[in-house]
C-alpha cells in the first residue's frame, strides 16, 4: 500500500478525529475484508475493502456490544462512520 493511499486514511480519520493529529499513522498488516490503520499502538482504524465486508463490520460491532456487559474481560468498542 502506498504513502498516498496512508495519507488518505489519515485525513479521513483526522476528520473524525483531530486530536489524533500529532499521531503516529501505520498500516497494520494486510487483511482479507478491511485495511487497518494503527495509530499510536493504541488505536485501529479499519476501512472496509467492499460492501460484504462493511456488513460484516457493522455485525461484528453489534455482536461485541451484546458481549462486553456480559463477560469480565476487556472487548474492543467498535464505532462505525459511514
Amino acid at each position: 500500500m502506498t504513502t498516498e493511499k496512508l495519507d488518505q486514511f489519515r485525513d479521513i480519520i483526522l476528520s473524525a478525529y483531530p486530536d489524533l493529529a500529532t499521531s503516529t499513522f501505520e498500516l497494520a498488516p494486510v487483511g482479507w475484508d478491511s485495511i487497518a490503520v494503527d495509530v499510536d499502538d493504541r488505536l485501529i482504524f479499519k476501512f472496509p475493502r467492499n460492501e460484504v465486508a462493511q456488513k460484516a463490520l457493522v455485525r461484528e460491532a453489534a455482536l461485541l456490544a451484546v458481549v462486553r456487559p456480559r463477560v469480565t474481560m476487556a472487548v474492543p468498542e467498535l464505532r462505525i462512520f459511514e
